[in-house]
């Protein structure tokens, strides 16, 4: 596995944590519109994370083609333009979560202590 590969494999993670961190804080009346917090889509090649998230099953689509807009500093839509482009909303699926906890780390480190124990038994009751 070669550098850019490593690099390219970080940034698809770095994607995925980045949806875990989107918060809805208000609806707004009428239309329920989301206001989501910390929706960042500034990343790097962001478009072919999320697309290899999705090939993952990392995660799912929940809405498509969601009007998408950014607040003013007041905290207010824009008057002009509230919504300039259209944008999907996904959901992290169990195997997104256990990526980001890094649950298959975990198990592998418990599997292999436990089996350097049970060896350690064996070779202590082979010497008795």
């Amino acid at each position: 596995m070669g550098w850019t590969s490593f690099r390219r494999e970080r940034n698809i993670r770095r994607v995925l944590r980045s949806l875990s961190g989107h918060r809805v804080v208000v609806v707004l009346k009428p239309g329920n519109v989301w206001v989501v917090e910390n929706a960042r889509t500034d990343f790097r090649d962001y478009e072919e994370a999320l697309s290899t998230c999705l090939m993952r099953g990392w995660i799912d689509v929940l809405h498509e083609a969601v009007p998408h807009g950014s607040l003013q500093p007041n905290g207010l839509p824009s008057t002009e333009s509230s919504f300039q482009k259209q944008e999907t909303i996904y959901r992290i699926t169990d195997s997104g979560w256990s990526v980001i906890n890094r649950t298959q780390m975990w198990v592998m480190s418990t599997f292999a202590v436990a089996l350097l124990a049970l060896v350690a038994s064996v070779l202590q009751l082979w010497r008795s």
